[in-house]
């Protein structure tokens, strides 16, 4: 099992492509995923609180899981709080417990060291500009390249996605605000 962390700027795609892969993993794979934002196509019991997720309980066990802006819960900065001793025993019980581990963050460095330490790919999202395409004009797409963060090598070199449907179809919230330790009621939007 994997933990892989998706770096980049505000805006660069980084919500947009952990959807995207934590969709693919339930359609594809037949996973269950669980995430601490809303997604349209998971269950409303499936959205966790870093620390519900931290308890390590038996319904995690081989699923995915997206973490969006998990530096605001694992700060580099507080290395020897209990969140971040939280953490570190959920990361190093991934493959035991058979868990993809998809986060988001805006600095590589902004999220606890271990976690830096054992995550196996970074992935770097970045907009493409709008344009126009065989006479369509063309927006919402990104391009990323993975990164072994073992090794350092990039091993996927300017891969290109289109969010569009993501958008249309509203499967998250680009809006919306993370809050690690509060389970929020989650609304869906029926508009």
């Amino acid at each position: 099992m994997k933990i892989i962390g998706i770096i980049g700027d505000r805006g660069s795609g980084k919500s947009a492509l952990m959807t995207l892969l934590l969709k693919m993993d339930m359609e594809q794979h037949d996973r269950t995923v669980f995430s601490n934002y809303w997604l349209s196509f998971i269950d409303e019991d499936h959205y966790i609180t870093f620390s519900e997720m931290a308890l390590m309980p038996d319904y995690l066990r081989n699923c995915s899981i997206g973490m969006d802006e998990i530096h605001m819960w694992a700060d580099a900065r507080n290395f020897f709080s209990k969140k971040n001793a939280d953490l570190a025993k959920l990361v190093t019980q991934i493959r035991k417990l058979g868990i993809n581990l998809y986060y988001t963050t805006q600095r590589f460095r902004y999220s606890d060291t271990r976690l830096r330490d054992q995550t196996d790919y970074i992935i770097f999202p970045e907009p493409i500009p709008p344009r126009e395409v065989n006479g369509v004009w063309v927006e919402n797409l990104f391009k990323f390249d993975i990164q072994d963060a073992k090794t350092g090598e990039i091993i996927v070199r300017s891969r290109v996605f289109d969010a569009t449907i993501m958008f249309e179809e509203k499967w998250y919230d680009t809006n919306e605000i993370i809050d690690f330790d509060n389970k929020k009621e989650v609304i869906k939007d029926e508009k």
